[in-house]
């Protein structure tokens, strides 16, 4: 038993365990022995729940092989499942007298299989929820039916023993398909008195290779069947699948074969496009072992064929008023040299798209070789744009009035990007701080565009005599933050006088308004700390609202002293008119 077959009755022996799991209480509580599920089956693979099957009560089981061919061996593969709740032993396995010497039989404890235990020797075990396994071979020397039968006794209560009964149709291999072993058509010279290749003795070597043809020209092959048995060949279906099925055709379909007749299948070729061709003829019968017979199928298309890729250009979300290359290959998958003749914008095509250097027409592109030809797209506005580049050829394929082979789509999509820089806050008031103290803020420099920003620096470019703004922290300059980035400066104000100060950050970019985004500086210094309320907004609009329900905005109270500030009141002053619709929460 090889190790795939290991692997597979150790699977099985799983199965069976979870089958023990949910036999009946009662059963699995008895403290014996039990083979009450077998299973019969044609692979060495494990079974699935429902093909296990109840012991017979007869005691008796047939294992029928059908017909097989003779010069060859199939196998089945009797399981006897450890049901109960200590070791299932067999004891012996004793082959009857007049057995056919076709049948061939071996066990397995969970190892590789060997001889059978006859009585006196040691029996083979199997745990519960483990297996023994009995391989029967049938590989018929001669026409005609063998029998035989085997008795095994086991020291299961439920069954101790079963007798099993074979029988199995030794016949002829049936049938045979050859070719000629040449290149071309069947007719000429090459084809002439040679060997063939059959399925029976060369199975990988069955093809039929046309050689080369030019385009229109027709080459015939024949596939000769013959039925070597002695029972009809019924050959249900003969097809072309795969490939370049379309280049190759079949005369016929389905017949039958008496023992010893032959037929024939013509098979043609008839190439529409240049380049090699392959596709795989089936023959589909009733032959017990080869039920589909497969020969491959091989021609070349003697003509240049155009292989262009990819056969679309897609310019996807380019910045209104850049550009963008891209390239196509223009590839000659044929057999002969192809002459690109033109290359041209298709009418209609929208005037962002332009040919870039395009090659000197006409060019010629041997067997397997490819040219490279480039677009370029650059949207004035924003939107969407189509169009095509025009191929013209010697290809066969292409229109016989212009020699237009083919046409590579363009499409392209435009939408304006720019960058848009916004300060927060625009306006910084450090508010009163006492002389000599410091007080920072933080400004957000935030990209509001759809295109990178860069910050080329920040500057305080209005300051007090004293310098008594200035930049603690910021960006390297130079620095690129995409669509919805945000960047950090942050400012420090050290008053050194009393009285009130104002000055001038600004933020240096390639903003879409402008190259200066200024954020004007207030502060005051001041001897003593003092509370600075700062109320942002200064108005609330709440606009329309429908009666019965509520809009709610938010007041910010900031302190920008230095001194602690207390809120001891919020309220509203009386209005003469919807005074009760408004209200305050905090």
């Amino acid at each position: 038993m090889n190790a795939k077959t290991i692997i597979a009755w150790s699977a099985l022996a799983a199965l069976s365990a979870v089958f023990c799991a949910a036999c009946d209480d009662s059963r699995v509580k008895q403290s014996a022995p039990g083979m009450d599920k077998i299973h019969l089956g044609g692979d060495e693979t494990a079974p699935e729940y429902s093909e296990i099957m109840d012991t017979p009560d007869s005691g008796e089981l047939t294992i029928d092989f059908g017909l097989v061919d003779t010069g060859t061996i199939a196998r089945k593969y009797l399981v006897l499942l450890s049901t109960g709740e200590s070791i299932l032993t067999l004891a012996s396995l004793d082959v009857e007298t007049g057995t056919s010497a076709d049948f061939k039989i071996n066990c397995s404890g969970g190892g590789p299989f060997g001889a059978c235990p006859t009585i006196g020797d040691p029996g083979l075990e199997a745990i519960p929820g483990d297996s023994v396994v009995i391989q029967v071979a049938y590989g018929p020397l001669e026409v005609g039916t063998s029998t035989g039968a085997f008795s095994l006794l086991t020291n299961a209560l439920d069954h101790h023993g079963l007798h099993v009964s074979l029988i199995g149709q030794g016949v002829t291999p049936e049938i045979q398909v050859c070719v000629s072993d040449c290149t071309g058509d069947q007719d000429a010279a090459a084809c002439e008195g040679v060997l063939e290749i059959c399925n029976d003795s060369s199975p990988d070597d069955l093809a039929l290779d046309f050689g080369g043809s030019d385009l229109g020209q027709a080459l015939q092959r024949t596939v000769f069947v013959r039925n070597l048995g002695d029972r009809p060949l019924l050959v249900s279906a003969v097809s072309i699948s795969g490939g370049d099925y379309s280049q190759f055709e079949v005369e016929g379909s389905g017949f039958e074969l008496a023992g010893g007749e032959s037929g024939e299948l013509n098979i043609g070729y008839n190439p529409s496009i240049g380049g090699e061709h392959a596709s795989v003829l089936e023959i589909a019968s009733n032959d017990i072992n080869e039920g589909e017979i497969r020969i491959d199928l091989r021609g070349q298309g003697l003509a240049p064929r155009m292989c262009p890729d990819p056969l679309a250009l897609n310019f996807s979300n380019i910045n209104t008023g850049h550009s963008e290359i891209l390239a196509f290959k223009v590839a000659n998958c044929g057999l002969l040299d192809l002459q690109l003749s033109e290359i041209a914008l298709a009418d209609g095509t929208s005037s962002d798209f332009s040919l870039v250097d395009p090659p000197a027409v006409p060019v010629v592109i041997a067997p397997a070789d490819s040219i490279d030809i480039q677009v370029q797209y650059q949207p004035v506005d924003p939107g969407t744009d189509s169009g095509g580049v025009d191929l013209f050829s010697n290809d066969p394929a292409s229109d016989p009035d212009t020699g237009k082979t083919g046409m590579i789509s363009l499409l392209g999509s435009s939408v304006f990007r720019a960058c848009d820089i916004q300060a927060t806050p625009s306006v910084v008031n450090f508010g009163g701080v006492v002389q000599n103290e410091i007080t920072t803020i933080d400004v957000i420099v935030s990209n509001h565009g759809t295109d990178d920003c860069t910050l080329e620096r920040a500057e305080i470019t209005v300051n007090t005599a004293d310098a008594e703004f200035e930049i603690l922290d910021a960006p390297p300059e130079n620095t690129v933050f995409g669509p919805g980035d945000t960047l950090i400066v942050s400012l420090q104000y050290t008053p050194t006088n009393l009285g009130a100060d104002i000055g001038i950050l600004s933020l240096f970019g390639n903003d879409m308004d402008t190259d200066e985004i200024r954020v004007d500086l207030n502060g005051e210094g001041i001897t003593e700390p003092v509370c600075d309320l700062e109320i942002t907004p200064a108005s609330l609009s709440f606009g329309t609202v429908k009666v019965f329900n509520t809009k709610s905005m938010i007041l910010l109270l900031t302190n920008r002293g230095q001194a602690e500030c207390t809120v001891t009141n919020v309220v509203l002053p009386d209005m003469l008119c919807f005074g009760d619709d408004f209200s305050i929460n905090y």
